[in-house]
């Protein structure tokens, strides 16, 4: 920060600046430290600095600054004492055309305004497809196949970091907060699905919201996860696996792992005494085919070990070869027919 030639900038600049957008956003001490001494050591370029304080303090705000009551009164009685009597006629006609340009610009940014902050994001992956996105805070989500990741337009500028979520993600969020007793504007993190909330300040976790259940599972630091549907909520230790679906009415916590919920980010499952049935499942929510046995009774074999998932045929040539059955591909079908 100490590098930047702030005498040089103009209003934009400093708009557009992360340092101070987070000195206006967040007061911390450093920062009021840091710009305290260069206001008194730089007299005389702190114009634009004051003019981009007011205009993101303004922007911060939750209330529209009004202009004064008498402000528009004294503005055209300094207007007709500059002109002379002939041209009265005059200032009615520009009085008139700067109404109505003042009334468009307000109007122009008050629609702009209104689309900013109610527009969303949305980020989509197709199957077999994976995407990494870095959201303004330094938060790192990388997104899974078939997933899509949804948030508002202005996320900086919003009391709570929030996203929505469709599928499956790893988050790695940036912890911005100080003192975890005080929780300040903009440090709490977000995720929500279809039937929980998840709640941090910084740490690293895996989400999956897919068949009408959602999982948790988290890999360091500490959550709290909340049901939607009953407000209950529980606060995760690492380890921990939490799932919740749209027919319950409970959070359930458990620390089996059958398939270890963030080995897919390295392009592979890794599997402890995990069912076909769950193998199967994993294969069509990331591809998208539809998966058929002619012998039901393989659905519950247990495998151990890894599968890479980095394209389709490993995961079929893995179960071809470990449940002794021949591979058929119809379109978006795909059959398994025992060799025994």
């Amino acid at each position: 920060m100490n590098q930047k030639k702030y005498h040089e900038y103009s209003v934009e600049d400093f708009l557009n600046d992360k340092d101070f957008i987070r000195f206006v956003k967040f007061n911390l001490d450093d920062d009021i430290k840091f710009w305290n001494r260069w206001v008194q050591t730089n007299p005389n370029a702190t114009g634009n600095y004051s003019s981009a304080l007011e205009q993101l303090n303004y922007i911060l705000s939750a209330h529209q600054t009004a202009l004064p009551p008498l402000f528009l009164d004294k503005l055209w009685t300094d207007i007709k004492f500059s002109i002379a009597e002939k041209e009265t006629r005059m200032i009615k006609r520009k009085r008139a055309v700067l109404w109505i340009s003042s009334m468009a610009a307000s109007l122009l940014i008050a629609a702009f305004s209104v689309w900013y902050f109610t527009s969303e994001i949305v980020i989509r992956t197709g199957f077999g497809e994976t995407k990494m996105v870095s959201l303004d805070d330094s938060t790192k989500i990388r997104l899974n196949a078939n997933s899509t990741l949804t948030m508002s337009r202005a996320f900086k500028w919003k009391n709570i970091r929030s996203v929505e979520l469709q599928g499956e993600a790893y988050f790695k969020v940036r912890h911005l907060n100080i003192n975890p007793s005080h929780v300040r504007r903009g440090e709490l993190f977000v995720v929500n699905t279809k039937t929980v909330q998840v709640q941090v300040l910084g740490t690293e976790f895996n989400v999956q919201d897919r068949r009408e259940e959602s999982k948790v599972a988290l890999i360091s630091g500490r959550v709290m996860v909340k049901s939607l549907r009953t407000g209950s909520h529980i606060i995760m230790q690492p380890g921990n696996i939490f799932k919740s679906n749209m027919l319950s009415e409970k959070i359930s916590p458990s620390s089996i792992q059958s398939i270890s919920p963030s080995s897919w980010i390295e392009g592979k499952l890794v599997l402890k005494q995990a069912k076909v049935s769950e193998i199967i499942a994993a294969f069509q929510d990331l591809y998208g085919y539809k998966v058929m046995l002619d012998d039901p009774k393989l659905l519950n074999e247990v495998i151990d070990g890894t599968i890479s998932i980095k394209d389709e045929s490993g995961v079929m040539f893995t179960l071809s070869n470990i449940l002794h059955v021949n591979i058929k591909k119809e379109g978006n079908v795909i059959t398994l027919k025992s060799k025994r």
